[in-house]
């Protein structure tokens, strides 16, 4: 049986999964917003956010990340310079999941906003709730909770269209396991779209068949959707590169025509 090693297993699969959304939804807030505002200081840029309370405590989360870091780049910083916070693209690299879901889902609707969540194929609304959402779950499996047959305590948002094959599930079944599979193989799909994550779940319920899916709310007909059914094909990877080209083809003519201003700022 060994069914509570499974769990285990499943829970060190997810977190390890999420680990590498987290370094590219960071690296996508990086880019965006210090190329959008050439250099972005994250303690002075108010005027981005909704809610300056709200930026006052994600503030005071980097703060303290950014106290308890031990990383030589944040050590040689506080040498050099005297400034509080080092520029965004060195901040983001000790920032917790935690802390980045906040800075993301406080950010005022713009351009910004958007870029990056069209990075990942979703609307900035779906984005904010799905950052929300694999927080959540990155805990629930750092501490070692239950998972599989949990009902979750946050209900992602399902949707109403996405840039690549996305499963189909009805609103009500968004609480389950299952759902948040499915979030973490699209995204995985978009960042790595030769990410072995299928094979791994694939491997984990041949060798334990005594796993209930049903219970993680997995459908009947589960290998026939994004989830099961192995997507990133030659025709699902050339499209993906497509969309990928023509989103940093954007970024290079907006750069460029930033490029050809800034002497007239000086």
């Amino acid at each position: 049986t060994r069914i509570p090693y499974t769990k285990t297993i499943l829970r060190s699969l997810i977190l390890s999964e999420i680990s590498k959304i987290e370094v590219a939804v960071r690296t996508q807030i990086a880019y965006v917003m210090s190329h959008n505002y050439i250099i972005m200081a994250c303690g002075l840029l108010i005027p981005l956010f909704l809610k300056s309370a709200k930026h006052a405590k994600t503030l005071s989360k980097i703060d303290e990340e950014y106290s308890r870091s031990d990383e030589d780049f944040v050590t040689a910083f506080k040498e050099k310079y005297t400034d509080h916070f080092p520029p965004s693209w060195i901040t983001l690299e000790i920032t917790s999941l935690g802390t980045l879901s906040l800075l993301y889902s406080n950010l005022k609707d713009g351009v910004s906003k958007r870029t990056i969540a069209r990075y990942f194929g979703v609307a900035d609304s779906v984005m904010v709730s799905w950052l929300h959402a694999i927080t959540y779950i990155r805990n629930i499996c750092a501490h070692h909770s239950r998972l599989w047959n949990k009902i979750l305590g946050i209900r992602p948002i399902v949707p109403r269209r996405t840039t690549y094959p996305f499963v189909s599930i009805p609103n009500s079944s968004n609480n389950k396991v299952y759902y948040v599979l499915c979030m973490i193989t699209y995204l995985l799909d978009i960042i790595n779209p030769s990410n072995t994550f299928r094979d791994k779940l694939r491997d984990l319920f041949v060798e334990y068949p005594n796993l209930d899916v049903a219970a993680m709310g997995f459908p009947h007909n589960w290998q026939d959707e994004p989830l099961g059914d192995n997507i990133s094909t030659a025709q699902s990877m050339k499209f993906r590169m497509i969309e990928r080209l023509k989103y940093y083809i954007e970024h290079i003519v907006k750069h460029l025509d930033m490029l050809i201003l800034i002497p007239s700022v000086f």
